[in-house]
């Protein structure tokens, strides 16, 4: 009777351990579509320089911290051919985020946006990073930074699904173009703010310092890039 029991007690124990997934059970997954959130850096290489981009280069070359957001695909953080907002304004004229990040708040209290962030200036050329943290709720990454000094030009991406298909998105790097916020009527980086446009988002084109569509007119540089890489590969429930 006791070596019944015995028994018994072991083919329950062992039942037990594989049903929880215990030690040498190959049962454990890392399937992307299980991740709920992911960490990232993102990599702002600013490339703009007097040897590219010789006309019209001013003396202080420099971009303002990038500012953005994660988000869903119900609204939009900035886009071509729409109306610049107030907040974009001032980060394409004075590098300012503080009016852009209330925006963001506003549409964090829709749902539309979940985790709002801020990085650091570099000059350029140069590099400059930081880590953001992403959902599946908001699997999206919007950011702008001005260029300086300028009128109202600034470099950017938008609706980066850094969640497609259910996986993951590991490392992208994305060539910035320049865009005008359409909010000052400057030709030149340097030129003293003259209030005007049609205050419309769109890609810069200006011939007095050779930029055409975004990018350079005649050697098709452009003037950095970004590059975004999973720095996690854990599961996060």
């Amino acid at each position: 009777m006791y070596k019944i029991n015995r028994l018994s007690i072991i083919i329950a124990s062992t039942i037990t351990l594989i049903a929880c997934g215990g030690s040498g059970s190959s049962n454990s997954t890392t399937l992307s579509d299980e991740v709920g959130e992911a960490t990232y850096r993102l990599t702002f290489n600013a490339t703009w320089n007097a040897t590219d981009f010789p006309k019209g280069f001013p003396s202080n070359p420099h971009f303002s911290p990038f500012v953005g957001a994660t988000h869903n695909d119900q609204d939009f953080l900035w886009k071509t051919n729409e109306p610049s907002t107030n907040g974009i304004k001032n980060v394409a004229e004075s590098g300012s985020t503080t009016s852009y990040k209330s925006e963001l708040e506003a549409k964090k209290v829709e749902g539309n946006v979940g985790n709002i962030f801020q990085g650091k200036g570099t000059v350029s050329p140069g590099t400059t990073s930081f880590i953001f943290e992403v959902n599946k709720s908001h699997p999206y990454i919007s950011a702008i930074s001005m260029i300086a000094p300028s009128p109202d030009w600034f470099v950017g991406i938008r609706d980066v699904n850094l969640h497609a298909n259910n996986e993951w998105l590991e490392k992208q790097t994305f060539d910035l173009k320049l865009y005008d916020a359409g909010s000052d009527t400057g030709t030149t980086f340097s030129a003293d703010n003259t209030a005007g446009g049609s205050g419309i988002v769109s890609l810069l084109t200006e011939d007095s310092v050779d930029i055409n569509s975004g990018i350079h007119l005649t050697n098709s540089k452009f003037v950095g890039t970004i590059t975004i890489e999973r720095t996690d590969n854990d599961i996060a429930q």
